[in-house]
């Protein structure tokens, strides 16, 4: 009796919400971590078909330099913990630089993954204008590719074959068009991978500044993989920060990248 008293009364514990999420401004839920992480193993419940469950633009080309992004994140942060502070990771200020560039790259790496598998913005199959919407009194555009409502400054990515709005461009680092809905996490992908790579470049620089001609010769491959990860992390700061100025000027004047191409003031 009083075994099926205390199994009548058992709650099952609340999932743990990740710290890392809200570090950098998203609301982790439980749909988020399971179906999106565990539904990996249902390949055919991700698409960007109109009944996919889950948003993924399956582009053999996207997801091959998605995977090399992650590749150049995670293979620059071992370079840089193994060889670039391998004379200081002893101490206190090498654990320090060792979890802070980590950290920035692996939010990087998050906020990649977070804007890969967002939808952008994509126009369902039985989209209407709304009776209060600008498009009632202009004649209802239909889009000729996908068949679906095209809304004021919605476009039809050929990638993803759906019209998405407000629809900034499609970036195949992140094998996904960038959108409504998933612009900032492309933002935060910039700023954390352009941190990420000064902090690092100024890490290896020093080690190569610092490192004796006995370090040198004595690991020559680990010498030739910082220098590769230097010149990595010197090309990620600068496409980074360009790309950074650029979408802080379309988004302080309104526009997208698509509009200012157009020249559509709107």
């Amino acid at each position: 009796m009083n075994n099926e008293k205390t199994v009548s009364n058992f709650k099952p514990p609340k999932m743990p919400t990740p710290i890392l999420c809200i570090a950098y401004g998203i609301i982790p839920t439980t749909y988020t971590i399971l179906c999106k992480i565990v539904g990996l193993l249902n390949w055919k419940n991700y698409g960007s078909d109109f009944d996919s469950k889950y948003w993924l633009v399956k582009d053999a080309c996207g997801m091959f330099t998605s995977a090399l992004t992650n590749f150049f994140i995670f293979g620059g942060a071992y370079v840089v913990n193994v060889y670039g502070l391998k004379q200081q990771l002893n101490t206190t200020i090498g654990m320090v630089h060792s979890v802070v560039v980590c950290s920035l790259l692996f939010l990087g790496a998050i906020s990649q993954w977070q804007c890969m598998l967002t939808d952008p913005g994509a126009v369902p199959l039985d989209a209407i204008p709304l009776n209060t919407s600008k498009e009632t009194s202009k004649e209802t555009t239909t889009c000729k590719r996908c068949g679906t409502f095209k809304p004021r400054r919605a476009h039809h990515d050929r990638v993803s074959k759906r019209c998405v709005i407000k629809m900034d461009h499609y970036c195949p680092w992140v094998n996904n068009c960038v959108g409504f809905y998933n612009h900032k996490f492309f933002i935060l992908f910039l700023v954390y991978v352009c941190l990420g790579s000064l902090y690092s470049l100024g890490l290896l620089v020093t080690h190569l500044a610092t490192c004796n001609h006995q370090c040198r010769g004595h690991d020559v491959g680990g010498q030739v993989l910082v220098l590769l990860v230097c010149v990595e992390a010197l090309m990620f700061s600068l496409f980074t920060v360009s790309m950074f100025g650029e979408q802080m000027c379309n988004i302080c004047h309104g526009n997208t990248q698509i509009d200012r191409l157009k020249s559509d003031d709107s």
